[in-house]
């Protein structure tokens, strides 16, 4: 069970309303900010376009309370006063609660009320709720960065990865052993290329010269980049994995920028 009071940390403590930014932007809804209520709560606008031919949308007021440390449920109390006037004043068609705990019985029975008797849309995404979506494999990103602690002792140095976005079956695969694989295998198509480049009767002396001088340089870079240390916590781990990444996307691309210069070569 992921531990929400996590979300004090992140930022400047809306970790909540960050939180559902991203799950907003992934429904996919555009996303607005209405400020900060008169309750301490964030409130935002979730735009859902209605269909990608059709111009309308529909729009959602969303209020995010975030109980995870105080322990308390969201009760009719924490409504606004005038729900339907506050839809009114931001143009809004519907009603969400976003909560880190749960509602209360009362506030249930409240919210069907206006619902049967007034047209009430309303949406709750309540702690249950939110775990669901976050264990979608296209959210489990929104995990580590938003529940490291948690995540890391789940799951340590490996990264939860499964073919489908929607579903919530999941295989993990360890981040340091595959970017440090998948850089080796660049790399060595690399250094094969360079081998059969510098072997070849068709390379000039200058060319080869140019080529032995800036695989030296590149060498040094590229060891310059991977013996910088980092932090054993998962921070550490993740800020390894995407250097490990970066450093494969340049070596790849120093590889297509040589295999074109050497095909052009052989066809001259």
């Amino acid at each position: 069970m992921i531990d929400f009071a996590e979300l004090k940390d992140y930022g400047s403590g809306d970790g909540l309303e960050a939180l559902s930014r991203f799950l907003g932007r992934r429904i996919p809804a555009e996303v607005h900010y209405t400020g900060v209520g008169p309750d301490g709560g964030k409130d935002l606008i979730f735009e859902e376009r209605l269909s990608v031919l059709c111009e309308k949308s529909f729009r959602w007021l969303v209020s995010c309370k975030d109980r995870s440390v105080s322990g308390k449920n969201v009760s009719e109390k924490d409504l606004p006063t005038d729900l339907f006037a506050k839809l009114a004043q931001h143009n809004c068609d519907g009603f969400m609660l976003v909560t880190t705990k749960q509602i209360t019985g009362g506030l249930k029975n409240l919210l069907d009320g206006l619902k049967q008797n007034k047209g009430l849309h309303y949406k709750i995404w309540d702690r249950f709720e939110l775990e669901n979506m976050l264990w979608k494999a296209k959210n489990t990103d929104l995990i580590i960065q938003f529940f490291p602690k948690f995540y890391h002792t789940r799951f340590g140095d490996r990264f939860v990865v499964s073919e489908d976005p929607e579903s919530d079956q999941h295989t993990t695969v360890d981040m340091n052993e595959t970017a440090s694989k998948t850089l080796q295998q660049t790399e060595e198509e690399l250094n094969a290329l360079v081998a059969d480049i510098l072997d070849s009767a068709l390379t000039s002396e200058w060319e080869r010269k140019y080529l032995q001088e800036s695989q030296a340089l590149w060498q040094n870079y590229r060891m310059a980049d991977c013996c910088l240390t980092f932090p054993p916590e998962h921070d550490g781990t993740i800020g390894t994995v995407m250097r490990l990444s970066s450093l494969t996307r340049e070596t790849d691309h120093r590889l297509e920028r040589l295999r074109q210069w050497w095909s052009w070569k052989l066809s001259w």
